[in-house]
């Protein structure tokens, strides 16, 4: 059985089709290149799946269950997780402080959320900043503190948006080995990224989105080599 299923899902703003009848479908522990040129309606599908945006047609379901349409808490209180296109920390609170706020907004009490966030900052090479202000960190170690903060609870579904763009390589290092641990472990995720490199080595299979529609959905090198992909990327609608 499907555990994440698109059926048909679209999205217009005024004159501009964003996403167009989307479908697909995840199962439970994928881990799932979402890509394509900008302006192709990936992090659109992203906002409508978080509950940002509504679909004007069409349905997302997790299991069973209808999700589309509810308000971004309501997805978060089903235990999907999200990295954002720009990084979103607390800028004026510490990394330690940022991560307890990550654990009381799932449920944990004090002492489990402090046990989990300096589990964490271990894991992230975090743990010397414990004490630092989020808003002094370099803009990977924002990137790995909000990676953090996914995991201060147990994710069914974690959407990470660029999570490697403009990133020193030895951050970008620690958060592609932390992705594939946690992808042994058993989580789903799905990833929004433009570092094909990345994609091609952690991503067993890659959904391509051209002008709000998705154009190829294979494994991921045969997704790369596929002309109508190459055909996009290299000549397809911008935006």
């Amino acid at each position: 059985m499907s555990y994440l299923t698109f059926d048909g899902v679209s999205k217009r703003f005024g004159g501009l089709q964003a996403v167009a009848n989307v479908s697909f479908r995840m199962a439970r522990g994928e881990l799932l290149a979402l890509i394509g040129p900008n302006g192709s309606g990936k992090t659109t599908l992203l906002n409508i799946l978080s509950g940002y945006y509504a679909p004007d047609s069409g349905s997302i379901s997790l299991e069973d269950t209808a999700i589309h349409g509810l308000k971004p808490d309501q997805v978060a209180h089903r235990g999907f997780a999200r990295m954002f296109q720009l990084t979103r920390v607390f800028r004026r609170m510490s990394v330690m402080d940022n991560l307890l706020v990550a654990g009381y907004a799932v449920g944990l009490d004090h002492a489990a959320a402090a046990k989990n966030a300096a589990r964490l900052t271990e894991e992230l090479g975090l743990s010397h900043l414990n004490d630092e202000d989020a808003g002094r960190l370099s803009g990977g170690q924002q990137k790995l503190l909000e990676f953090g903060g996914c995991f201060m609870g147990e994710p069914t579904v974690v959407l990470l948006d660029e999570p490697f763009a403009a990133i020193h390589p030895s951050m970008k290092e620690i958060l592609a080995r932390r992705i594939k641990e946690r992808h042994d472990e058993g989580q789903t995720f799905i990833i929004v990224s433009h570092d094909i490199p990345a994609v091609l080595e952690l991503c067993p299979r890659a959904v391509v989105m051209n002008a709000g529609e998705v154009i190829a959905d294979d494994a991921t090198e045969r997704v790369l080599n596929d002309e109508r992909v190459i055909e996009a990327y290299l000549g397809g609608t911008a935006g």
